[in-house]
Parts: structure tokens; sequence; C-alpha cells
């Protein structure tokens, strides 16, 4: 029976793969073989940029978590995101001000972004107020050095201030001043300061008037009570405190004002420049910053006003007191320490009390409360109130060291005192790194150089507080004639960390000299070192120590040409050398009236040397 339905059709092997087969894997294999050869033309590049377009997804996404508020899983998205694409930009920054627990540890994020190929100068401004910020200087200590290296950055007046900052905080003094006003106006003003009858330098004026306010503020540092340049030095100073003062920008014109008003009172020198017209024109200026965000200005103005009128002081105490019943209580709180330190301390300790209540306790208040009694010498009740710990708001390590300090003001017995002592070291050693370092230098205030050394070397290791550390360090074992040997390697430490600190330089090589060692290396040192601030009489004996020691005894002499001092002042490291350098011209009683008196226990074994080879004796004080 015929059938409508085709017959199939047959094919051999070979002709069923030509026509089934192969069409189908030539349709399956053409996208792959795209793939193939875009992974080899693109490889790395593709998966790195596919990667990185992953990434951004999931900072978008923890953005939307951070709205949301679920911090977990907006840490969880930027943590994924981080690890995708740990160099890019999107991804660093959301990583830095989203992810970081820290200052500290955003850091890392911007250095990395700082130092990116693409980075722009607002990462860089970033990065550099971070460091200086956290104290963590060294990571960005390169990026510093390029910087000043860049003539570009002069005329960047932020990058220029951040540079500035950077020197100040690393000790580099010199440089400072240099970059704050040209190398060769600083030369000028070395130059001019070496010399009484020299003329006032031109004051180096910059178009930033925040950089004048930062070379005013290192002149003042660089000054010394001595110096032949010190009225010169107040000239520029005051010069570059008007031109800020006149300057559009409000808060250096407040600052320049405010900073005028201080070096009024406290600098003798400056009022040769600012006469009492002046000073009264400055009164009036701050009256214009006058208010609940100005209280600073009002007690600058306060203590300008005292020392114009010293009548008006009772009067002052009390018009403070009262206008800040209407104040916030951190502006009570700068009255009541401005109280205590001008030896307010009945109306500071009421103030204090005024402010505290048994269901109210205040760390900041009771503080004061107990820095105005301990300045009314009330130790018994300091004691009383230390001792029940109830009532004190106060960290265990601090109560515990006023406490010591209270029984060493009313004498107690040694046993008390040792037992005191050793509790406050015991918790200094797990203080955290504010009230540790704070405990070490109240000690070295009170005369309690080796414990405090002991605090102070142990924040040498920490980031945040190695400078003002080793600073400390230093001060503790000059104290000290017998510890020679260990600030000589206190002082190697501390310049490997930081090279650029000039008084370490100066202090390292001065030892070296005394003792014979690096004699080459150290009078190179001190030579540099007194050339460029020969205002500085630490240079100055340093290195006629060194001319000393080489025999050049005029030499010696000439380099304490123009200066006028009284010795019994001194220093007496500083009283030994320069009665060496007169005996070795054969000045011989000269030599002796500069060292007579001396205690020859205050002399390191160097300087006892120095003595005996020019055979000068030490007298007592009133032998003719």
């Amino acid at each position: 029976m015929p059938s409508d339905s085709k017959a199939p059709e047959y094919f051999t092997p070979g002709e069923h793969f030509r026509r089934n087969v192969l069409p189908k894997l030539i349709w399956m294999g053409v996208p792959v073989l795209i793939v193939v050869a875009v992974a080899i033309c693109f490889g790395p590049d593709l998966v790195s940029r596919i990667k990185t377009w992953r990434a951004h997804k999931l900072v978008d996404f923890a953005a939307v978590h951070k709205q949301a508020g679920n911090e977990v899983e907006m840490r969880d998205k930027l943590l994924q995101a981080y690890g995708l694409s740990p160099y890019d930009k999107q991804v660093l920054k959301a990583m830095a001000h989203d992810y970081a627990s820290s200052p500290q540890e955003s850091l890392q994020f911007k250095y990395r972004l700082a130092t990116g190929s693409d980075a722009s100068r607002e990462d860089r401004i970033e990065f550099f107020e971070a460091a200086l910020g956290t104290g963590v200087i060294s990571i960005a200590q390169s990026e510093f050095e390029k910087a000043l290296k860049d003539p570009a950055t002069k005329s960047d007046d932020k990058l220029s201030e951040l540079c500035s900052n950077y020197l100040i905080r690393v000790g580099d003094t010199k440089r400072a001043l240099e970059w704050t006003g040209g190398a060769a106006a600083a030369k000028e003003e070395v130059a001019a300061s070496a010399s009484p009858t020299a003329p006032p330098p031109k004051p180096v004026i910059s178009a930033n008037p925040k950089l004048n306010l930062t070379r005013a503020k290192l002149l003042l540092d660089t000054v010394r009570p001595n110096s032949a340049g010190l009225t010169q030095t107040a000239q520029e100073v005051v010069a570059l405190l008007d031109t800020c003062a006149q300057s559009e920008d409000a808060s250096s014109r407040r600052e320049a004002s405010l900073l005028l008003a201080r070096l009024y009172v406290t600098l003798v020198p400056v009022r040769e420049v600012v006469d009492t017209n002046k000073a009264r024109e400055i009164l009036k200026s701050l009256g214009e910053w006058f208010g609940e965000e100005r209280w600073e200005a009002r007690l600058v103005a306060a203590d300008l006003e005292m020392f114009l009128d010293k009548d008006s002081a009772q009067r002052l105490f009390d018009e403070l007191i009262e206008e800040s019943k209407k104040a916030t209580e951190p502006t009570r709180l700068d009255l009541a320490r401005w109280l205590n330190a001008r030896k307010q301390p009945e109306r500071a300790q009421k103030l204090a009390e005024s402010q505290m209540t048994p269901e109210k306790p205040s760390r900041d208040w009771f503080l004061i409360k107990m820095d105005a009694m301990a300045s009314a010498n009330k130790w018994a009740e300091i004691e009383t109130i230390l001792l029940d710990a109830k009532g004190v708001p106060i960290e265990e390590s601090l109560g515990r060291l006023f406490l010591w300090r209270a029984a060493k003001e009313m004498k107690s017995e040694p046993a008390v005192l040792e037992q005191r002592m050793a509790v406050v070291l015991q918790l200094a050693e797990k203080a955290p790194a504010p009230q540790g370092f704070y405990i070490a230098s109240y000690l070295e205030k009170f005369g309690e150089q080796d414990r405090a050394a002991s605090i102070y070397q142990k924040h040498t290791m920490l980031e945040s507080t190695a400078m003002p550390a080793f600073l400390g360090l230093v001060r503790c074992l000059s104290a000290d004639p017998k510890q020679s040997s260990m600030l000589r390697d206190v002082l190697e430490q501390m310049l490997a960390r930081f090279p650029s600190v000039r008084e370490a330089q100066n202090d390292l090589a001065y030892l070296n000299l005394l003792d014979g060692r690096k004699l080459g290396e150290s009078s190179q040192t001190v030579l540099s070192l007194a050339k460029d601030s020969p205002e500085v009489l630490a240079y100055r004996t340093s290195l006629a120590l060194a001319q000393l020691q080489a025999g050049q005894f005029k030499d010696a002499e000439k380099t304490y040409e123009g200066i006028t001092l009284d010795w019994t002042k001194i220093s007496p490291g500083w009283r030994a050398v320069r009665s060496a350098v007169l005996a070795a011209n054969g000045q011989k009683d000269q030599a002796a009236t500069i060292v007579q008196g001396l205690d020859q226990s205050t002399l390191r074994d160097g300087e006892r040397k120095l003595l005996e080879r020019f055979a000068v004796p030490i007298t007592p004080s009133g032998t003719p």
C-alpha cells in the first residue's frame, strides 16, 4: 500500500559528520574561540578590570549598608572589595574613611592613595594631615622630603604649611626657618644675631599668613634669654605678626593679635618694639573676638590689661567669674585653669566646687580642684580626699601619683614614699600612652629623674610619643653627670630615628669630644652647627671644646667673641669649658673666677679632666 511519508535518507559516516555534526561544532566553537582570543590578547588586564568592576559594586553596596546603619555588613563588603582590588583609588578611599576603626589604621590606606601613580594634590594633603595628626611621622617622611624638594610646593599655601609643620615636628628648626623665610634670609638673620651692633634684619614676609605665623613662633623658639640678637628677633616677630593682623584671613588676624598680646606680657624685648599705645590698640582689637567662641581672647586681654594696669587684677578676676556663669562648661573650665595659673587658688577651688555634685562627678573639675588645693598647700586635705576612692573621679594611676606627691610634700616616712612610688610605677607600666607620659613628666618635674627615665624609655618605642619621650629621656639623663655613657647611647638611638634634631647632634658631639671619641666627625658637626647658629651658646661651647682638643687655643678663645654673660648662671659643664679656654690662653685668674664655688659633683669626668689638664683650681665662693 503506497505511503505519503518521505523515505529516510542514509549517509555514510563521513557524509553524516559533514552535514550534521560539523555545523553544530562551528556554531558552538566560534564564541569559545572569541573568548580564548580575547583572553590571550587581554588576559591579566581583563581579569583585573573584572575584579575592579566587582570591587566598585561592593563599595556601592557598602554605602547602602552604611546609610541603613548596618556597620557589620558595610565592613564585610568593603573588606571583600579590598581583597579584590587593594590598590584601586575608590576602594582605598572607602577603606580610609569608612572601614578604618582608628586614625592610625586609616593612615595606611591614605599612604597608598598618596603614593599611587594617580595620586592627587588632595590625596597628598589628606595623607600629610593624617601623619601629623596621629604623630606617625616616619611613614610620611619620604613623601614630605619629596615635597620639600619640589619647587612647586612653595607656591601651594596648604602644602607649604604642612611641610613647615613636618620640619618642626622632626626637630629641624634650621630648615623650618629657611623654609618659612628663605635660606638667604635665614642666614642674614643668623649673622645679625651674632653681632650686637648689626642693623635689624629685614623681616621675611610671606604672602601666606599661616607661614608668617609659623615663622614667628619658630623665631621665638630659637631665641635664648642671653642672645645678642634677641631684640632684632623681636622686631622681626612683631613685623611678621603685624602683617598677619592685617590679613584677610580671620583666623590669622586673631592668632596674631593673641600672640602679640602674650609676647608683650612675657618677653621684655617685645616691649622695646611695641610701645604702650600699640599694646592698648592690641587690647582693643582683642575685644572684637570676645564672646562664647572667643573666650581665649578674653583671657589674653585680661592678662594684657593687668600688665598695663596692675590695680585692675582683682576687678578682672571677679568680672570674669561673673561672666562665666552664663557661659558653657568648657569656658568655665578654661577660666578655672587660668585662675590657677594666675595664683588664684581660692577662686579656682570655689569655682570648681560650685560645678561639682555627688550625683555628677567630673574628672576635669576634680583635677582643677586638686591643682588649686596643691597651690594652697592643703596636702592633708588632698590626702584625705584621695584615700576616699569613692569620691575620686580620676584614673587610679593619677590618684596614686597625687597621693605620692602629698606624702612627699608632708615629708612622710621614706617607707611610705617608696611604697606609694612602687604603686605609681606599677600602674604607669600598664597605663595607656597619654597617662604614662603624663606620669613621667610629672615625676621629672618633681626631681624623680631616674623613675621618669624608665617610663620615657618605654614611650620611645611608640611612634606617637617617640620624639617627646626621647627629649624627656635626654633631659633626665643629662641631669646626672654619671649617666654620660647611657646618655650617649640614647642620643645615638634618637638620631637614628630623628637625624635632623640639631640639639641631639650637638649633645652627642659634645660627649664624644669630652671623651676623645670620633674627634674628626664630631668637630665637623659642631663647626657646622656653630656656623649656622652662632647665637646658640651650646653650639659655641662644643666648638670651643673641639678646638681645645685639637690644640687650637686661640681659635677657641675667638669662638667666645661677642658673648657677655654672667657665667655663674650658666650650666657647670659649660663653665668648665669656658674656664679651660681662658687658662689655655694664659688667663689663669679669669679662668679660676669662672669656676669659683662650682660643685665638682655636677661635672662630667671629661669636664673635670679638662680643668685638671689646664691646672684650673676650683675654690670656694668668696675666696679672694
